[in-house]
């Protein structure tokens, strides 16, 4: 594990292990002390993984959860033609003084915001452990505003990938039924294990003919997962093969939004509440004190970040 990976392993730890508290809005909601961080990857590029990071940001904002949108596809970005947004900032605006996340941010739909890459930029691609750790750093500043925080990688298994993949809380691996799809998962569970020590992740399986093929699917990749690599694959959901999908992105919206009723959009709505579902019967994940301590966490990042 390299210096960078085992300071991604630390802030997920501190991340998991705030002390609760109770939420003193009165209402019951679970407004955690930290927001929920999901990575989504997979290894092999066309699998989906935008469209369907951009479609879970839709359903769980009209769930009432605070969404921020991280295309984290550095170089190559277009999580904001999937959202349907128009950003007028990028992630290379957190770089110039003066600008915090929330000045970088687009919105993106009801309670979802946008926190938009910067299509064919080098310099974010050649970004070190430092430049990662401060990207990481600026969405801390903004932690108490969120309760979910959606990463769209790249695909591969580079450095960058592993990064944020290693400080996420959860990672979402997608693949389709193609066996260069399904080997490519495979080879980026092994080297998640290897480079960053995650031990369980979640599986989603794109482009299905029906739900029992995606469990079919499901279950050779989690077989694989645990007896060759011992991580414990769980099973999110399957979606279907739909015509409205390739629609939805050359009309730039999301089909959660324009087409409710498809079985696709049935598929990830049921994966959003499996993913909130966890977060609630978790015990290691607090809840937000009514008094929040922004300050703590960015000082805890910035100590992190000295040691690098």
């Amino acid at each position: 594990m390299t210096r960078a990976d085992d300071q991604a392993a630390t802030l997920r730890a501190w991340a998991n292990n705030r002390p609760p508290a109770q939420d003193g809005s009165g209402q019951g909601k679970a407004l955690w002390a930290t927001p929920t961080v999901v990575a989504v990857g997979g290894g092999k590029g066309g699998i989906g993984k935008t469209m369907l990071t951009a479609n879970l940001a839709v359903a769980m904002g009209a769930r009432g959860r605070r969404v921020l949108a991280v295309d984290a596809d550095l170089g190559l970005s277009n999580l904001d033609l999937a959202l349907g947004a128009a950003p007028q900032r990028n992630m290379m605006d957190l770089f110039d003084a003066g600008c915090g996340l929330m000045d970088a941010l687009s919105p993106a739909g009801h309670n979802v915001q946008l926190l938009a890459g910067a299509l064919g930029r080098m310099d974010l691609l050649e970004l070190g452990p430092h430049g990662r750790m401060s990207l990481i750093d600026a969405i801390g500043d903004a932690e108490e505003r969120f309760d979910v925080v959606l990463m769209d990688m790249a695909s591969g298994i580079g450095d960058h990938v592993m990064h944020f993949a290693g400080s996420a809380t959860r990672v979402i691996v997608v693949a389709t039924p193609e066996p260069t799809s399904l080997a490519d998962a495979y080879a980026f569970i092994k080297v998640l294990r290897a480079r960053c020590g995650i031990k369980q992740a979640h599986f989603v399986a794109n482009m299905v003919r029906s739900q029992a093929d995606g469990e079919a699917l499901y279950g050779r990749l989690a077989q694989l997962a645990e007896r060759f690599l011992g991580v414990d694959l769980g099973f999110l959901g399957a979606l279907s093969h739909d015509g409205i999908v390739p629609e939805s992105i050359r009309r730039r919206r999301p089909f959660v939004r324009d087409n409710p009723q498809a079985a696709v959009s049935y598929g990830v709505e049921a994966i959003a509440a499996r993913l909130l579902r966890l977060d609630a019967q978790d015990p290691t994940r607090a809840m937000r004190p009514p008094q929040p301590e922004p300050a703590a966490g960015r000082a805890f990042v910035r100590a992190v970040m000295e040691r690098l």
